[in-house]
């Protein structure tokens, strides 16, 4: 294993850049999974149970109205100049950027004014802590989407690191060096919901900027060609099933969040956010596959290499079951006490909330990361359509469970949910592409 390990890391080829693709990412993922973790620690002892459950339930609502701002664009540009890279036609990228900005920018502008409306129209569930926090939300769908764009222009034109390096090192940094400042002045007790959120902001619009100083030296000079309506119309018509198969995805994650706020106390919230902000920084593996696999595995189908895939599909199911494990066991063996540390006694109920999640994730990693393979081999239809369904079982499990069982029954339908989505597309691959995503894709190595 260690010898095919070294070997398939030292190849020139495709599989080699895979590896060091990952490895590469590795350092700075790691990094920013410790920023997040300092920052939900510092928002968490700062804000304590009941605020931080406000400030969670205003970053879900803002999630969700990024969904119709973004459109599933990342995606599309990634594949779409993972593509065009292959074939060495860069102005193909710069029109599809050109394209991207302005829907955007005409999204946001519509979301926007309707999202404010509302906000003077309605009253706020959670007092008026949450009105302020969701104003200053607002500001961030325009930010975020054009930092989330180039970001994926860049992965897809193989610089994956810069392609990360905001979202995962300098995003958390400087939050969490605003909060620092904050604490060391003084003022930690003057951190709101709002306050929080205003400091996304500015750090979001820092990210914008350098995101796009970024991304352009590599366009320099290359001229934006004008695209027929039919090449308009199939980067939209691709981009609609991805933005609803993401979409639901962070409806998904969100949804136990938002029906907590409506059926517990903000502390029940504030508590399952610890869990929640443990187990994203817990599953860096999935999404460091994700970002280094998608323009890979868009390539490799460019070029019509299937066993290459099949590959590519045999390495990220390993690694995954060998760090869900990883992640898990720690906290079944001392999670309360290492949570009361790290976030105060006050949260040491949120252990069992996470072993659930934990759990969940283990199971799930049998099954590999199939989403990524049918988004990325122009089957975005299905994942869609298995988003859907994994939508409506959290939606069910989540309505029954949190009034019994509070944190613990909004895990459950995560848990449920993200199981049984993974289980269709890759039973949807294995029919229709001929392709193994679990486990079992190393009897077919």
């Amino acid at each position: 294993m260690y010898r095919r390990a070294r070997d398939l890391y030292s190849s020139p080829g495709r599989d080699g850049t895979l590896v060091r693709a990952v490895v590469g990412s590795a350092g700075l993922r790691v990094a920013g999974m410790g920023l997040g973790f300092l920052v939900n620690v510092q928002l968490a002892r700062m804000l304590g149970p009941a605020d931080y459950g406000i400030y969670g339930i205003a970053m879900s609502l803002v999630s969700i109205a990024m969904i119709p701002t973004e459109l599933g664009l990342s995606q599309l540009v990634t594949r779409e100049a993972a593509i065009a890279e292959a074939t060495h036609d860069r102005s193909m990228i710069r029109s599809l950027l050109d394209w991207t900005f302005r829907f955007v920018l005409a999204n946001t502008a519509v979301i926007v004014v309707v999202a404010l409306a509302a906000l003077l129209l309605t009253g706020s569930a959670s007092g008026s802590a949450l009105k302020p926090a969701l104003s200053w939300g607002m500001a961030l769908l325009p930010l975020v989407a054009i930092a989330g764009i180039c970001s994926a222009a860049l992965r897809g034109m193989h610089h994956v690191v810069e392609g990360q390096l905001f979202e995962m090192l300098l995003r958390p940094g400087l939050l969490s060096l605003g909060l620092f400042l904050f604490w060391i002045s003084g003022y930690a007790h003057a951190v709101t919901p709002s306050l929080a959120m205003g400091l996304n902001v500015l750090v979001a619009t820092i990210g914008a900027i350098l995101m796009i100083r970024w991304l352009a030296p590599l366009l320099r000079g290359v001229p934006t060609l004008a695209q027929p309506r039919e090449t308009r119309g199939r980067w939209l018509r691709s981009a609609i099933p991805l933005a609803l198969g993401e979409g639901m995805r962070i409806v998904s994650g969100n949804l136990a969040i938002l029906i907590l706020g409506l059926l517990a106390p903000a502390t029940e919230v504030g508590l399952y956010r610890v869990a929640a902000g443990v187990y994203t920084a817990a599953t860096l593996p999935s999404a460091l596959l994700n970002v280094a696999c998608s323009p890979m595995l868009a390539s490799l189908h460019a070029e019509g290499k299937k066993a290459a895939i099949q590959r590519v599909n045999a390495w990220m199911a390993l690694l995954l079951v060998l760090a869900a494990v990883a992640t898990l066991t720690p906290f079944v063996l001392a999670g309360r006490t290492i949570l009361s540390i790290a976030f105060g006694h006050s949260y040491s109920a949120s252990n069992t909330i996470l072993v659930v999640l934990l759990a969940g994730e283990l199971a799930a990693a049998f099954i590999g990361h199939p989403t990524i393979v049918l988004n990325m081999l122009h089957h975005e239809h299905a994942v869609t359509r298995f988003s859907l369904v994994a939508l409506l079982i959290n939606l069910l499990v989540s309505l029954s469970l949190i009034p019994l069982y509070g944190g613990v029954g909004a895990a459950l339908g995560v848990v449920l949910s993200q199981f049984m989505w993974r289980l269709l597309c890759s039973r949807h691959a294995r029919r229709h592409l001929g392709l193994e995503s679990s486990v079992l894709a190393w009897r077919k190595w």
